[in-house]
């Protein structure tokens, strides 16, 4: 009988410590990756560069902005697609990915090399008339009252 009892107790033991171990791993992994790098022509990382990742079936858009040598990642992305990426850098010209579909674990790799853009300013001319009256100030700046207007009771 006690070698009964010690079996149930052993078993006991080994199914405790199995089944949490089995709960965890059965949950999983339920979403994608998307990473890479944005460069310019001669292959330098482009800061700060700001990227969005849209789902085009649901519109849902996920949005980043590029680290100091240029490496960006989104994490916890909703699988399926299509997906594009946009890519808009001051001083670059804006770039979109060819659509990709993301599936489960996946982590899909998009680098970007943007071109430089000529940026620009051209001259702004400001023109204006002076209103006299505006300007004009009273002559005594003792009594700015008007004394026509003014009455003592």
């Amino acid at each position: 009988m006690k070698r009964v009892v010690w079996s149930y107790g052993v078993l006991a033991t080994f199914a405790l410590l199995l089944f949490p171990a089995r709960a965890a791993t059965a949950q999983g992994v339920t979403s994608a990756a998307v990473a890479g790098r944005v460069t310019d022509e001669s292959g330098a990382g482009v800061p700060g560069a700001v990227l969005t990742l849209v789902n085009g079936s649901t519109g849902q858009r996920y949005s980043r902005r590029s680290a100091d040598d240029g490496r960006y990642n989104f994490e916890n992305v909703a699988v399926g697609g299509p997906y594009t990426l946009q890519t808009r850098a001051l001083g670059f010209e804006a770039k979109q990915s060819d659509p990709f579909t993301l599936t489960l674990g996946q982590r899909f790799e998009v680098n970007v090399s943007l071109k430089r853009a000529a940026v620009g300013l051209e001259a702004v001319t400001v023109t204006g008339e002076a209103n006299r009256g505006a300007l004009e100030r009273p002559r005594s700046a003792l009594n700015p009252f008007d004394k026509r207007r003014v009455s003592l009771c």
